[in-house]
């Protein structure tokens, strides 16, 4: 499950990749040698490994034009009665019933295997008579493409890695880098995909979507309070949480990741509905009583308990998940960690901050 999603997210088994574009094959290997050892000299890199595409070995059959054309052969009947010989050619049709088979003749198994019988092919002549196939054609190993990569029509090499370490961006970065070091020949390429550009593409779109939110929350409370000074005092506690969760992260050694992002969102979310009720419960009661001082005492009576409810259960529930060190943990760690860090602040701060700026609220009689 792993590799497929590694697949799916780098193209190789890997959790990140280099990938080199390029047409020569033997340029890509020499290329990703390089690149190979410029990885494994960055900190925190690790399982550096190039998915080679040379090394098949491959029986290639050259034929020599200019002796076939002294035997009265061209190129063509040559490949023909060796392409028969080994692979075999369809001469006939066998009709059993309504069955119909295809009758193929081909050399034995050893001529198809030993290369010395491959060279005695016999090859027959125009004019009549029969020369061994080494005759007219030169016989010998050489390795070749075992598989080749491609993505949009044109060829690459993928070089795979992982990052054993927390900051995932600072660490490719660094091999980046080191990697830019290298000249490409003209017409080569590299690009980096894997859990490197998930991450950067994750957060480009939180850099729309969370300003975006923010505003449409700035416009909701505008509307919902009338005014714009009671806006500013909801929206401190949220500030404060956030400041919170940065704080955890900073303590704890975590990285800005997607994790810890979707962590401020949940607690930001949380932390702006328990001011709003605060200060909505404020702005109620001091309609009733008239006096600041009651409608502060009343709110504190009767909304300290459920706000220190969800503050608690949001942070102490996610405690074990933030000291976690199992597979997996990576993950849910630093969301954890943003959460129960930016909760305990945040409800320290609506519980005890925001009621002693209860006196700047505006109530619209």
């Amino acid at each position: 499950m792993q590799d497929n999603l590694e697949e799916m997210t780098s193209g190789v088994k890997g959790e990140n990749a280099v990938k080199i574009y390029g047409e020569d094959l033997y340029e890509l290997d020499k290329i990703a040698k390089e690149v190979k050892d410029k990885l494994e000299k960055v900190p925190d890199v690790k399982d550096v490994g190039i998915y080679r595409e040379l090394g098949q070995p491959n029986f290639l059959i050259e034929v020599n034009r200019e002796n076939a054309a002294a035997v009265g052969l061209n190129v063509q009947d040559v490949l023909d009665m060796v392409s028969a010989a080994l692979g075999g050619k369809i001469v006939s049709q066998v009709i059993e019933g309504e069955k119909n088979f295809a009758l193929q003749v081909s050399f034995p198994y050893e001529y198809r295997q030993e290369p010395a019988r491959i060279a005695g092919i016999p090859i027959v002549l125009p004019a009549g008579g029969i020369v061994p196939l080494s005759r007219v054609a030169k016989i010998r190993y050489d390795t070749g493409a075992s598989f080749v990569y491609r993505e949009n029509y044109k060829r690459y090499i993928p070089i795979k890695f992982n990052v054993d370490s927390k900051d995932l961006g600072g660490t490719v970065e660094k091999a980046q880098k080191e990697v830019e070091k290298i000249k490409l020949p003209d017409g080569y390429y590299m690009q980096w995909s894997g859990m490197f550009n998930e991450m950067k593409e994750a957060f480009q779109r939180f850099y729309i979507s969370i300003p975006i939110s923010i505003f449409l929350i700035i416009i909701l409370l505008y509307i919902f309070y009338g005014n714009m000074r009671n806006v500013l005092l909801t929206v401190i506690a949220p500030i404060c949480t956030v400041f919170g969760g940065l704080v955890s992260l900073l303590i704890t050694g975590q990285s800005l990741s997607i994790s810890a992002m979707v962590g401020f969102v949940s607690i930001i979310g949380i932390s702006t509905f328990d001011t709003c009720i605060v200060i909505n419960h404020y702005i109620e009661a001091y309609k009733e009583n008239k006096n600041k001082g009651k409608a502060t005492f009343e709110t504190i009576r009767e909304k300290f308990r459920s706000i220190l409810m969800v503050g608690l259960v949001a942070s102490m529930g996610l405690v074990p998940a933030a000291l976690s060190h199992g597979v997996g943990s990576q993950v849910q760690k630093p969301l954890a960690i943003v959460v129960v860090g930016g909760m305990l602040i945040g409800t320290c701060i609506i519980l005890l901050i925001v009621p002693l700026l209860f006196r700047f609220v505006r109530v619209n009689e």
